[in-house]
């Protein structure tokens, strides 16, 4: 392998490490990313394989890139499809109870869950 494509390589590697880091301290460091980690599972998985897939293009031609984003895209239609139903069906079901979230929390998650930002001590 010549220097040129190890470098183009490593510089994939590593952009895909930091950017594996960045969306998981994301998540775990800061409000709306814990939020979106709980809540939105789904769409945090979304915005990883976008991220992802937007890398890869330092390495991989834009068709072939396209054509693995249509294949996932196609392929996981049902599942969030599946996942706005069951939000939709569960936060109706929370506004027809009229439950409303415990003090020191930000809101309830699709499950019910409050998202609580203090914990007794």
């Amino acid at each position: 392998m010549d220097r040129n494509r190890t470098k183009k390589y490593v510089g994939f590697a590593l952009s895909e490490l930091a950017w594996g880091m960045l969306l998981a301290l994301f998540l775990q460091c800061t409000r709306p990313g814990r939020r979106l980690a709980r809540c939105r599972a789904w769409l945090a998985v979304v915005i990883g394989v976008a991220g992802t897939g937007a890398i890869a293009l330092l390495i991989v031609p834009l068709v072939t890139v396209l054509r693995v984003a249509l294949a996932f895209t196609l392929s996981s239609i049902g599942i969030v499809a599946r996942a706005l139903a069951n939000e939709y069906r569960l936060e109706r079901t929370l506004l027809c109870q009229d439950k409303s979230p415990p003090t020191g929390s930000v809101g309830l998650c699709p499950t019910g869950e409050p998202i609580v930002t203090r914990y007794a001590a």
